[in-house]
């Protein structure tokens, strides 16, 4: 028997990004819901159910990646993980950060399949 797909909801506003990690997500067998804004991303999660979130932390709008994660958690119980290519400092010290699983740019694609596999592995 055929282990159930998981769903992945990954948000970036650079479409080059985003074509080029949900083809990498489909190639490892997950099944990859893209959102090119918040607003996207919230009618995503309001019509679905997901099994992870991977957001870019600068997006267009009122909204960054962090706050996209908050909300899919505060709707569903669901593992994320937050891309950013920050390298301020102080941005990076904000308490914020420390309790959430963060890759920097460019991705390592190694990298991000060890830690969504123990994200997911986590949740079973």
């Amino acid at each position: 028997m055929q282990a159930k797909k998981q769903d992945i909801l990954l948000i970036d506003d650079d479409k080059s990004i985003l074509s080029a990690l949900s083809m990498l997500l489909e190639n490892w067998g997950y099944v990859v819901h893209c959102a090119e804004s918040s607003e996207q991303a919230i009618k995503a999660l309001e019509k679905q159910q997901f099994a992870l979130i991977i957001s870019d932390y600068r997006l267009p709008g009122a909204k960054n990646g962090l706050d996209l994660i908050k909300i899919a958690q505060q709707k569903q119980d669901i593992e994320s993980v937050l891309l950013t290519g920050e390298v301020d400092p102080d941005k990076l010290q904000e308490g914020e950060f420390e309790h959430y699983k963060v890759l920097h740019k460019p991705i390592k694609p190694a990298a991000l399949r060890i830690l969504i596999r123990q994200l997911l592995k986590a949740k079973m």
